[in-house]
């Protein structure tokens, strides 16, 4: 579904080719990108379900993608990621973030299993197992930001200097924390 504001039948004017799109922009609009939320009350530039097929965004038409807090709400993650790879350009950039630790059971509405470290590799061709979706995406950097809780939590300074040096053992070691992942779509010949 796809609804626009103010036209239901068209992306505003100065969103007719959009080249970024921020999916999930809540409250935070972006000018010069295209806001998508699936929640109207937010008044995005337009109402999209990320489930569905992006109609708000032509094949190859976007250099960048930002969804922040997004994918751990959706059941079909290799749709988006699928859709994401649709849209953008060879050589375009998907960033997006989850949450780890505690912050990834806080909301009712995560889908499961909870993300890891290791789960962008699902979506990326290079690290891809056999069983993985093929999409032509290559994960091309990937950061956690962690802390601890309760007592420990003034430790937390010194996790993060050792997720700089090993991200994947403080993923796992976190109280909270939030993973960014970035991709490149690769330049496909067999498409």
């Amino acid at each position: 579904m796809i609804v626009g504001r103010p036209d239901a039948n068209r992306l505003p004017q100065h969103h007719e080719k959009p080249e970024r799109l921020h999916l999930g922009c809540g409250e935070d609009h972006r000018p010069e990108w295209l806001n998508v939320d699936a929640n109207p009350d937010v008044e995005p530039d337009v109402v999209a379900d990320l489930e569905e097929e992006w109609e708000f965004a032509p094949d190859n038409s976007v250099e960048v993608i930002e969804a922040r807090q997004v994918v751990e709400h959706l059941e079909d993650r290799a749709g988006f990621f699928a859709e994401a790879a649709r849209v953008l350009r060879p050589g375009g950039v998907l960033r997006i973030s989850v949450p780890l630790g505690v912050n990834a059971d806080t909301d009712s509405d995560h889908e499961a299993p909870n993300w890891t470290y290791r789960t962008p590799e699902q979506f990326s061709r290079p690290h891809r197992r056999s069983w993985d979706p093929d999409i032509p995406l290559e994960l091309i950097n990937r950061s956690v930001d962690v802390w601890l809780g309760g007592p420990l939590s003034a430790a937390s300074p010194l996790l993060r200097l050792a997720a700089h040096k090993w991200p994947a053992w403080a993923a796992y070691r976190c109280y909270a924390g939030i993973l960014t992942a970035e991709y490149r779509r690769m330049e496909v010949n067999d498409e």
